[in-house]
């Protein structure tokens, strides 16, 4: 009983010291404090903003109306109306409309040709040609909702206007023209905000960022000046690592705790983005996810001989995880091999169970599947962090 006692108090001790010192590194680290600060709340408070407007509306759209009638004028009035886009009164050829387009000036070009109300009036297809701007998606898309919405409408219109031509009521000709309607309900994301789907996919995915950064900064500083054995002589001993590197990870799950207590409150609320997950469930949630991600980083320093390295290794890394994660992507849409390669990325999980939780409401239990997988990592990550933690305290000890 003494012995285990005795133990207990040993780890006891090793946890508190190094907790003290990981804290007093990370405090008096201007470079890792200014990644806490810098990364992990103005660049949120900066892409929350960028992102606020949610919706990109009244693009502006040339039209080229060689038609020139009654009814095309009609038509540019009902596209003009739309939300999406704004029509730029003024073009008169494909040529003129086309140098627009290339200069940037306008987004998308409309053409109607000579022919469209003779057609419309004779029973002939009537085509309009619509040219979007594919390389901005957002762009793309809303000026071909615009086109599309227009369309419908004004095809009802004339359909309608012949069925009571032809003797029947208005509300019989509605009828004919649509048998089937339908309504649209938009789950978790009703105004289809880009902000509202981004920013809690980003804020998941910049705690592994910030978190890996932190520490690879940290641990290079330690291995340049060979500091592994000074702070933690009691690494070698068996089981010694244990409370050393949850020491370590309690530094660093506090402090993002405290940042994801001020992204939820203050970030969150004042840019309207929902928060549908209780904060006891998103915390439990999130524990493994700040486990895996900092037995990851410890994991890594191993590879970082600088603190210059750590940095160089996000750059290079970041872009991968960033799609790997899903985030530009489903990951559904990526082959098998690039799915399971995504696997061994903590963001990959916590950023689906994060969204899940305060963007669709769902309990706990119904991110179980995610949640698992981090212990999982967690798990896995903790052994690597270990072996790499005693190797680093070894080799540093024959140096010194």
């Amino acid at each position: 009983m003494k012995k285990i006692f005795k133990l207990y108090h040993r780890a006891r001790l090793s946890y508190t010291d190094t907790l003290k010192k990981e804290l007093r590194a990370v405090l008096s680290d201007k470079a890792v404090l200014g990644v806490f600060i810098s990364t992990g709340f103005i660049v949120m408070v900066l892409y929350a903003y960028i992102y606020s407007k949610e919706v990109v509306r009244e693009i502006p759209v040339a039209v080229v109306d060689e038609d020139n009638s009654a009814m095309s004028r009609q038509y540019i009035q009902m596209l003009d109306a739309t939300e999406q886009v704004q029509v730029v009164p003024g073009f008169y050829s494909i040529p003129q409309a086309e140098d627009a387009f290339f200069k940037r000036d306008v987004k998308g070009v409309l053409y109607i040709p000579d022919s469209f109300s003779e057609d419309v009036r004779k029973g002939r297809q009537a085509d309009v040609a619509v040219h979007a701007d594919a390389s901005y998606m957002l762009y793309y898309r809303q000026v071909l909702t615009a086109v599309n919405f227009v369309n419908g409408y004004f095809n009802a219109g004339i359909d309608i206007k012949k069925l009571m031509a032809s003797g029947y009521t208005e509300e019989q000709a509605r009828v004919i023209n649509t048998p089937v309607t339908y309504s649209v309900v938009t789950l978790y994301n009703p105004a289809s905000g880009y902000g509202t789907y981004i920013i809690p996919m980003v804020t998941a995915l910049v705690v592994q960022v910030v978190l890996l950064m932190a520490i690879g900064i940290l641990g290079g500083s330690r291995r340049e000046s060979s500091q592994h054995h000074f702070l933690f002589p009691r690494a070698l001993k068996r089981g010694g690592t244990i409370p050393i590197l949850f020491g370590k990870a309690s530094v660093y799950a506090i402090l993002y705790f405290l940042l994801l207590i001020l992204q939820l409150g203050l970030v969150f609320t004042f840019f309207v983005i929902p928060v549908r997950a209780g904060l006891g469930d998103l915390f439990l949630f999130m524990l493994p996810y700040f486990l895996s991600v900092v037995f990851l980083g410890i994991f890594l320093t191993g590879l970082f001989r600088y603190r210059e390295d750590a940095i160089m290794a996000l750059i290079f890394t970041t872009l991968p995880m960033l799609m790997l994660s899903g985030l530009s992507y489903p990951v559904e849409g990526f082959s098998p091999f690039f799915q399971k390669l995504s696997w061994i990325f903590p963001s990959t999980w916590g950023m689906k169970g994060f969204v899940k939780l305060t963007q669709m409401g769902v309990p706990l239990q119904d991110v179980a599947v995610e949640w698992k997988a981090l212990w999982w990592q967690a798990l896995i990550y903790f052994i690597l962090a270990s072996m790499v933690l005693k190797g680093l305290v070894r080799s540093t000890w024959r140096k010194g």
